[in-house]
């Protein structure tokens, strides 16, 4: 199955698995369901919420964001180019098809392009779809319980197939301070990354975010 289908499947698994669940339960209870779901060997995972690391990467994550001057949630540098809020798949073609020609028009491998051209926005450690070696880098800066990034993903499911191996996603924590549960969902999202199973756990808390944040 291709990477782009493996997408849409898990984010209808997933609305499936954490939509249709009450929203009963304390954060930490839903929180811990969501990772169980994701495949995480959960005393591991709660055990690295606990340690410094995870936090740290959230902070270095959302400092760039602030240095980059990212406005809001969801912000995505294309190839360095911020598109800013949750638009419309049109946005995105027209992003990701002016940045294409640009590269492709550089001169420059793909597999060295975006650090030449892009340093000031690396993809680091984040998790990441897509192949390194991808024309179009979207690096997303998100919070998970922002509701526009969670309505944003259906939209990027729809429009990232028709790039196939052209594009990569790499995903940067930046919890807005008036959320007060998306920064312990980013620190959890990065233990996640740990185990090798960011996406999944991605998938699953923007599929399920009403399940895991109303009525607290």
């Amino acid at each position: 199955m291709k990477r782009a289908n493996l997408l849409g499947v898990a984010l209808a698994i997933a609305s499936t698995a954490c939509g249709a669940s009450d929203a009963g339960g304390t954060f930490e209870t839903r929180l811990a369901a969501i990772a169980g779901q994701a495949g995480l060997d959960v005393t591991a995972w709660q055990a690295c919420r606990s340690a410094p690391a995870a936090a740290g990467q959230v902070n270095v994550d959302a400092s760039l964001g602030s240095a980059l001057g990212v406005p809001g949630t969801p912000t995505f540098a294309v190839n360095g180019v911020l598109l800013v809020g949750s638009q419309p798949a049109s946005a995105f073609r027209a992003a990701f098809d002016a940045a294409r020609t640009r590269a492709q028009a550089s001169g420059v491998a793909a597999s060295q392009y975006y650090d030449f051209a892009v340093p000031d926005v690396p993809v680091g450690s984040s998790p990441v779809r897509g192949p390194a070696d991808a024309w179009i880098t979207v690096v997303e800066f998100s919070d998970f319980q922002c509701p526009y990034c969670g309505n944003v993903q259906a939209t990027l499911a729809s429009v990232l197939p028709d790039y196939g191996t052209d594009v990569r996603v790499a995903f940067k924590n930046y919890p807005l301070s008036f959320h007060p549960y998306a920064r312990p969902t980013a620190v959890a999202a990065e233990c996640a990354h740990a185990q090798g199973r960011f996406w999944q756990f991605h998938d699953l808390v923007f599929a399920g975010q009403a399940a895991l944040f109303n009525g607290l």
